[in-house]
């Protein structure tokens, strides 16, 4: 019973010792990281802006009237990005929340999911808007991606892109001079910085206060935790905010 006992004891400490090191023990690396805030409107009806019905994970998108709107901000414009959501409207830029853009599973009449926020470590897809010919006005597009860049696509190979609607769905990638719901405008309205730190704590992702990575080789869960599992580096890791298998 004592062996037993000061065997136990003797494998906690390792493990605390053990996570002190790893988490604790690191410096908190403080980097300011640029990202781009941008509103979005459909061109077939060019003052009616793209928006969440909430701020509540779950919640779907609309697209609504003039200054009912809120502000997205992207990592990228060159490359598929996640859209992340501010808590203001009127196109100010207020607070950066932990909300992006996904698929609901929630299907309109046709098939097609419609678009929702959930938290942003819970969205699985980028977007990446495209002006097809500067010199047509209606040939820009919100192209759909998987997290791995490469285009969302139906079982044919077709790719999907946003569709213009009340409330916003995907649909398939077409010509919008002859489909205008399928044509957007976005508009660029500043850069902003938030900082980028490693964490001390264990947790990590897009959170309120910044973005924390994982140090060393730790993995981020899709859940916001730093660990080495299987749970922490498989299905659902970020490889924004540490190491993934």
């Amino acid at each position: 019973m004592k062996l037993s006992m000061s065997m136990n004891i003797f494998y906690i400490t390792i493990l605390s010792l053990f996570f002190i090191e790893s988490i604790l023990g690191r410096s908190i690396v403080n980097e300011n990281v640029k990202f781009t805030a941008v509103n979005f409107h459909g061109n077939k009806h060019a003052m009616y802006y793209l928006t969440a019905e909430s701020l509540e994970p779950g919640s779907k998108l609309l697209v609504n009237k003039n200054k009912n709107y809120y502000t997205w901000y992207l990592t990228t414009l060159s490359d598929p990005s996640k859209v992340y959501l501010f808590n203001s409207l009127v196109g100010s830029f207020g607070g950066v929340t932990d909300l992006c853009i996904s698929l609901s599973e929630e299907k309109n009449f046709f098939g097609n999911n419609y678009l929702n926020i959930v938290r942003c470590a819970d969205s699985n897809y980028k977007f990446k808007y495209l002006d097809l010919d500067p010199e047509e006005p209606y040939l820009k597009i919100i192209k759909i991606f998987n997290l791995d860049d490469t285009p969302l696509t139906d079982s044919d190979g077709n790719e999907y892109c946003v569709y213009y609607d009340g409330y916003p769905s995907i649909d398939k990638c077409g010509d919008p001079r002859y489909n205008f719901n399928l044509s957007w405008t976005m508009t660029v309205l500043g850069d902003i910085n938030k900082p980028f730190q490693q964490s001390n704590d264990g947790s990590c992702g897009n959170l309120i206060n910044g973005f924390f990575t994982c140090p060393g080789n730790y993995c981020c869960s899709q859940f916001g935790f730093c660990g080495t599992s299987s749970l922490h580096c498989g299905q659902g890791c970020q490889p924004e905010y540490g190491h993934c298998d």
